[in-house]
């Protein structure tokens, strides 16, 4: 929770993010198993921003995160990847 915290902090703080949101954990009867140490972010990105430009900077706040598991993908991208 202390990373997504943080790193929610500094990905809203990227202009053009309009919408930040975050799961944690397992949850046992959803559509997705995934262990306790298991979490999603979602970005919203504003129509109005410069899309490539955002998505660079949001990669760099992500890089910042040595040592975990990440990727930054759109919604469609992930779930054509889950099926």
């Amino acid at each position: 929770m202390r990373v997504v915290t943080r790193g929610s902090e500094e990905l809203r703080a990227i202009p053009g993010v309009r919408n930040f949101g975050s799961h944690i954990g397992q949850a046992f009867l959803a559509d997705e198993v995934v262990g306790v140490n298991t979490g999603e972010n979602w970005i919203s990105i504003d129509p109005n921003a410069d899309y490539d430009k955002t998505v660079a900077a949001i990669q760099n706040v992500v890089d910042g995160y040595p040592g975990l598991q990440r990727d930054v993908t759109t919604y469609l991208k992930e779930r054509i990847e889950e099926s």
